[in-house]
């Protein structure tokens, strides 16, 4: 594991984002208490998001990246 710094976040939106997504973990594990972290980590990739529009992260990162490819 590596070094980690917390600091505070420039956006409330930001981090109500980030609590919805702690809460959204929080309610799938209780209720699927044998998902895997990477099927975690794919279905939070699939929430939309509303710093971002309402688009998820997976479509967002794709784009990005398409971008930087191009």
């Amino acid at each position: 594991m590596g070094q980690i710094t917390i600091g505070a976040t420039a956006s409330r939106r930001v981090l109500g984002s980030l609590n919805d997504l702690a809460s959204l973990t929080r309610f799938t594990m209780a209720e699927r208490t044998t998902i895997d972290l990477t099927a975690l980590a794919i279905e939070l990739a699939n929430t939309a998001c509303s710093p971002i529009n309402y688009e998820t992260p997976r479509s967002v990162s794709l784009a990005l990246l398409s971008r930087s490819y191009s």
